[in-house]
């Protein structure tokens, strides 16, 4: 009977490795990993912020350097280790710039009321997640539906 280390393995191999989609599992992560640290540090540490003469630096500018340096790597290299680095950056630009949605969506021109805690961060954050788990591991269950439901036939 396999363990369920040994299941996680199988999951891994062929739904990642085999498939050749470790791009965008390396995307998913990071993701998930620079959205979780930077919301954290605001529910912790809420007063920090980053400040430059009278400006306050958010942190969806980094985001934006990060995912451009990213386009910038994955456009002029062809090397698989150098494209695991701009998948990186690409995660933790995705990640910090989602963050700041909440605060960038609710932020009016009357008064400035703006909310970064606003539920719309949240509901971004998971609808792209849930885009990378279809990328990453629901391709073959996708064209096993269209198959059935198409049949045979050329789309």
């Amino acid at each position: 009977m396999p363990s369920f280390t040994d299941d996680l393995k199988g999951l891994l191999y062929w739904n990642i490795i085999k498939r050749k989609s470790l791009i965008p599992l390396i995307v998913m992560v990071f993701f998930i990993l620079s959205f979780a640290v930077v919301r954290l540090n605001s529910y912790l540490f809420p007063s920090f912020t980053i400040m430059w003469r009278e400006y306050h630096i958010h942190h969806f500018y980094f985001g934006i350097i990060f995912m451009g340096v990213a386009a910038w790597i994955a456009l002029i290299s062809d090397r698989p280790r150098i494209h695991d680095l701009a998948a990186i950056l690409l995660g933790i630009g995705m990640g910090l710039t989602t963050d700041e949605l909440g605060l960038m969506l609710t932020c009016g021109t009357t008064g400035l009321v703006c909310d970064y805690y606003a539920r719309v961060s949240y509901d971004i954050g998971i609808l792209i997640l849930a885009v990378f788990l279809n990328i990453a591991y629901l391709i073959p269950f996708w064209h096993l539906v269209i198959k059935r439901v198409f049949g045979r036939r050329k789309l």
